[in-house]
């Protein structure tokens, strides 16, 4: 960018609400500009490497509400998002936080400062440290630590694509979902949270619902949990999507959790499938409004109920 084309931009849109950053490169004429509307910008689209400049011109925009990262790798080699700056705690206002096929790894992608996004209600943060499929080497290398680990992911299950998207433990998000120090679980307004296709591992805590109790759609597939699919989840009165499917999930001792998700009233899809010891009965018919998905499960269907519901 020539520094005077910015600076006529501002001129000419001195109130833009809305702003989609898309480069290759860092950009040290663009970043410094951009403070002139940092009391009007609610909608940030970032499509561009992770640099010092772009942090600190993001940590300016305190009315900021929607906020997207894509992934972007830079001509220097610069690698996208691998961590939330802190700063972003900062921003009271977010309402909906969006990064797809980013670099986050680990807990410290989630700087304590994020347990002050109060208002935050959609979390959208699924596979993390895909492989590129443009790249001829979007099959694993040889030379990627735990190469056996890698996965093509429950799309290339479902939809069978002649190139999958493989994704691999050495670059994937990989921390305990039942860490409840992690940031997220502050997160009180939360209506929508997706963080499918990584390497979460752990169990989904009984206490969700306290901690999330607006929550409308979780999706947690293809993710590495285990444990039992709590009961509580039953008491959300908002769900309407649930999406656990390709885990090693199973259902809790003594009750018929399927049966019980399925009577909700507000409930519209329940993907459970590919958990081979997930287990309960389903009636012989399914309410028509309901997208339902039990295969390669233990469940059963219209078997003696005699598990407590």
């Amino acid at each position: 960018f020539q520094e005077a084309f910015v600076q006529t931009l501002v001129k000419l849109f001195p109130n833009l609400r809305v702003l989609k950053v898309n480069m290759v490169s860092d950009d040290l004429v663009l970043y410094p500009q951009l403070h002139s509307w940092s009391s009007s910008i609610l909608a940030l689209h970032l499509h561009a490497p992770t640099s010092g400049p772009m942090v600190q011109m993001l940590c300016q925009l305190r009315k900021l509400r929607y906020l997207t990262f894509g992934g972007a790798e830079a001509s220097d080699g610069t690698e996208s998002l691998m961590a939330f700056p802190a700063c972003m705690g900062n921003l009271s206002e977010l309402v909906h936080v969006k990064v797809v096929g980013c670099n986050l790894t680990g807990s410290a992608s989630l700087p304590s400062t994020l347990s002050n996004l109060k208002e935050l209600k959609v979390f959208e943060a699924f596979e993390q440290g895909r492989l590129n499929a443009d790249d001829e080497a979007a099959c694993p290398g040889d030379w990627l630590p735990n190469r056996t680990d890698c996965v093509p992911g429950y799309v290339a299950r479902a939809d069978a694509p002649e190139s999958p998207v493989w994704r691999c433990p050495v670059h994937g998000w990989n921390l305990q979902m039942d860490d409840m120090t992690l940031p997220w679980w502050n997160w009180q307004s939360l209506e929508k949270m997706h963080i499918d296709a990584n390497f979460i591992y752990g169990t989904i805590p009984e206490q969700l619902p306290e901690l999330w109790p607006h929550l409308r759609s979780l999706d947690l597939h293809d993710l590495k949990l285990s444990g039992a699919l709590p009961l509580s989840l039953t008491t959300l009165e908002n769900l309407t999507q649930l999406q656990v499917q390709l885990n090693d999930l199973q259902c809790p001792e003594g009750v018929d959790v399927i049966a019980a998700l399925m009577k909700r009233p507000k409930m519209r899809v329940l993907h459970v499938d590919a958990n081979p010891r997930m287990c309960g009965c389903l009636p012989p018919e399914a309410p028509h409004f309901l997208h339902l998905s039990v295969g390669e499960t233990s469940i059963r269907l219209n078997c003696d109920e005699h598990l407590e519901l």
